[in-house]
């Protein structure tokens, strides 16, 4: 049976023999994901997520061809195919953009999970969440995939560097909103830069992907400093650092390479 929202509200039988075994999971785990998943039935061609957009959402294909591609510049690359028992995601659990577009190749059938359900699941079957990712990267970890073929969105060199910036949330004319608040750099390049700050609330760190920020950089002396512009593309958990994210932002126009020599000085 199906409830009125869409979402499935019985076992069937397909998805404990495509799914119950491979993650490993005991019939009460099984009852409670299934009750969260909705079902999605895509035609050929259909594009399931963008690059460059957001998307909370995990899907597990149950049927059906799905192909990932990553386009730099003019140019489309293709990564692999997903077929059957395979899981997509891309900022499900770490909160960033998508780095590679999703499209049916064939009739495909999916089953959904949102990041608020998983969180729901996480409250009833603990350790599920491990699970669901332990597979995934050892079935289809895209990004290992584009590091293996050196396609990423951080495609210029990277000068690691410590210095303390002040941040300061914009619209999209650069104008500010809010106060401003002080982070890390951890490191810089032609095209971005990344930086540690202390997040405490997870609706904090979803509220700041994909907003554009001012960032203030001291260079030279403490009177000099240098202002850039950019759009905030992920967060994730820094390591051996509690409570505290790494904050990748792409710059809005590429740094000319006088001005990346004065910020490293």
């Amino acid at each position: 049976m199906r409830g009125m929202d869409g979402q499935l509200t019985t076992i069937e039988r397909n998805f404990l023999e495509s799914w119950g075994e491979l993650l490993k999971l005991s019939e009460e785990e099984r009852n409670h994901i299934y009750r969260l998943l909705t079902r999605r039935s895509v035609e050929p061609q259909t594009v399931i997520a963008r690059q460059g957009e957001q998307n909370g959402e995990l899907f597990l294909i149950h049927q059906g061809s799905i192909k990932v591609t990553y386009v730099q510049g003019d140019r489309e690359f293709f990564i692999t195919t997903l077929n059957t028992g395979d899981i997509a995601w891309e900022n499900f659990f770490n909160v960033s953009l998508w780095t590679v577009n999703l499209t049916a190749l064939t009739k495909s059938k999916l089953y959904v999970l949102s990041r608020e359900n998983l969180a729901r699941l996480e409250e009833q079957v603990p350790g599920l969440k491990n699970k669901l990712e332990d597979h995934y990267r050892s079935r289809t970890d895209i990004q290992a995939m584009l590091r293996k073929k050196k396609l990423n969105r951080r495609q210029y060199e990277r000068y690691m560097i410590r210095r303390k910036v002040q941040l300061q949330l914009t619209d999209t004319k650069g104008r500010p909103l809010g106060r401003d608040f002080r982070g890390e750099l951890i490191d810089i390049s032609t095209g971005g830069l990344a930086f540690f700050i202390r997040i405490l609330k997870a609706k904090h760190r979803q509220m700041l992907l994909n907003r554009d920020m001012q960032i203030t950089i001291p260079v030279g002396n403490r009177a000099a400093s240098l202002h850039v512009h950019g759009r905030i593309t992920g967060i994730n958990p820094a390591e051996r650092k509690p409570d505290a994210f790494s904050i990748h932002l792409q710059f809005k126009e590429l740094l000319k390479s006088p001005t990346l020599q004065m910020v490293l000085g």
